[in-house]
């Protein structure tokens, strides 16, 4: 990298930066064909890179995460046993091992307004909860739906950063080249 703002330009499309750390726009400003300077306080917040989340971040998802399956927890020292909706799903998904799998879904109270009786789509929760129930019993549902709602939460969360680290990398891609477009 050049050391002096009179080096400073586009070569084979790479653009030079006058700053000591070498990154244009880091401290200091970088030229593009000599004609207009891009400065460090345009490119705007930096997100972090997808590959490092920071501790505060893995913290946080902890906590939520743990949050969650504490309410396992309190369900197994209760000595809780599924009834009602609870029941059902738990003979279901108890079900899904058996020579007569579920092929729909939980049946609807809409039936009592419509005077039609419907399902719920697919049986997916079932299958989803079928080895918890299989492997603890009744309460394998309260443990299921523990850790399969945990799994939801951190991969939302996961999601929501990595499609805020995809807008800020289009935008500045973007951005960069409205720059180029308007300096050519």
């Amino acid at each position: 990298m050049s050391s002096s703002p009179q080096d400073t330009g586009v070569s084979a499309g790479v653009i030079e930066s006058d700053s000591e750390s070498g990154i244009a726009g880091e401290s200091g400003s970088a030229s593009v064909s000599g004609s207009a300077s891009v400065s460090g306080t345009d490119r705007g917040p930096v997100a972090p890179h997808p590959s490092r989340p920071d501790a505060l971040w893995l913290s946080a998802l902890g906590v939520v995460a743990v949050g969650i399956l504490l309410q396992a927890a309190s369900a197994v020292a209760d000595r809780w046993v599924p009834s009602g909706d609870d029941g059902y799903w738990s003979m279901m998904a108890r079900s899904v091992f058996s020579s007569h799998p579920p092929l729909l879904g939980s049946s609807s109270s809409g039936a009592a307004a419509t005077g039609y009786g419907f399902h719920h789509l697919g049986p997916v929760g079932f299958y989803l909860l079928a080895p918890f129930v299989a492997a603890f019993g009744g309460i394998g549902v309260a443990i299921g739906t523990s850790v399969i709602n945990a799994v939801c939460a951190v991969t939302a969360a996961v999601a929501a950063v990595a499609a805020v680290v995809v807008t800020a990398a289009v935008a500045s891609v973007g951005k960069a080249a409205a720059t180029t477009t308007t300096t050519t």
